[in-house]
């Protein structure tokens, strides 16, 4: 049932500063399931080995709604192409602080703006996985009346008392999303069942994203996805969904527990889960080096800065 005051106040705790654990299943039965506990603030992956390693077993299935494929030709055709060779081609140099990484490609470093290129990657992956993606299945049933409530308190909701009472607002969330939820749950792979939304999509093999946004995420599903029409909607819920995924925060395991990951040895950190920055050397950047189209203004809105080119460093010690 619905819970309010005191205890959806701990549920928003628990979700704020809880390790918020996700289990990987196929579509097979008798997949093996594995559970990654990671931080709710912060994006996580997991080394995959040994039968870890094996994909789900859903067929893949060719999409052919015209809205998806008109999409994706926009995004080729706002695509830069020489951001797109940075990032086909580019070495991982390291994180220059929360928010921005340091790539070299050939001669030239630049600084990239994660969450900015996070975003927009796992918009291409959604409509380019459109049908086909794998699930991260919730430890529990996260109800939606109840995310909606915690949602409202954030100053992006915008809410005000005119709006009417959080847990009505919950409550139509609930019924909308489960009217929509064979949908959701075909196109996108996002379960709901008995107003709980129960699994996620996998947008990246191994990546677990920040559940801090699920609430907010949750709320927006029902005033920022356009409903009424095809491919607004298509477009809009994969915007939604690339908002719940981005990578926000770039951090290292805390110093107290790098030597007990250590000592832990693969398989324990395969439970426990991976750093932020590991997940994003790991995870993320290969999948953005296979398929990434980056659009054009990431070369001007300061996404994608050149800070040096070894060339002229060469000339300028050359002179001294």
């Amino acid at each position: 049932g619905l819970r309010t005051g005191d205890e959806a106040g701990g549920a928003g705790k628990r979700l704020r500063e809880g390790a918020a654990s996700i289990g990987e299943t196929s579509d097979a039965g008798g997949a093996p399931e594995l559970t990654v506990g990671v931080p709710a603030s912060t994006c996580g992956g997991k080394r995959q080995m040994g039968e870890a390693m094996v994909a789900s077993d859903r067929p893949w299935v060719a999409c052919e709604l015209s809205s998806i494929h008109r999409l994706l030709r926009v995004v080729t055709q706002n695509a830069h192409r020489g951001l797109a060779v940075l990032f086909r081609q580019h070495i991982y140099v390291g994180a220059v602080d929360a928010s921005y990484v340091l790539l070299q490609h050939q001669t030239k470093l630049y600084v990239v703006h994660i969450g900015a290129v996070s975003e927009e990657f796992f918009y291409q992956q959604t409509l380019h996985r459109w049908g086909n993606l794998a699930l991260l299945t919730l430890s529990s049933p996260a109800p939606i009346v109840d995310l909606c409530v915690l949602a409202l308190r954030d100053p992006r909701a915008e809410w005000r008392p005119a709006d009417g009472a959080p847990a009505d607002i919950g409550a139509a969330v609930a019924r909308l999303l489960t009217d929509k939820a064979e949908m959701l749950e075909e196109y996108v792979s996002l379960v709901i069942q008995d107003g709980a939304i129960v699994a996620l999509p996998q947008l990246v093999d191994g990546y677990v994203p920040p559940l801090n946004a699920l609430p907010l995420f949750t709320l927006r599903l029902a005033s920022h996805v356009q409903w009424d029409a095809e491919e607004p909607c298509f477009d809009s819920l994969a915007r939604l969904l690339a908002s719940l995924f981005r990578v926000d925060q770039i951090g290292e395991l805390d110093e107290q527990q790098q030597p007990a990951a250590a000592a832990a040895g693969p398989e324990a950190l395969a439970e426990t889960g991976c750093s932020p920055a590991w997940t994003i050397q790991h995870l993320l950047l290969p999948s953005i080096r296979r398929t990434y189209e980056p659009p054009a203004e990431q070369a001007s809105d300061h996404t994608v800065v050149q800070v040096a080119c070894t060339e002229q460093l060469y000339k300028i010690f050359e002179r001294c």
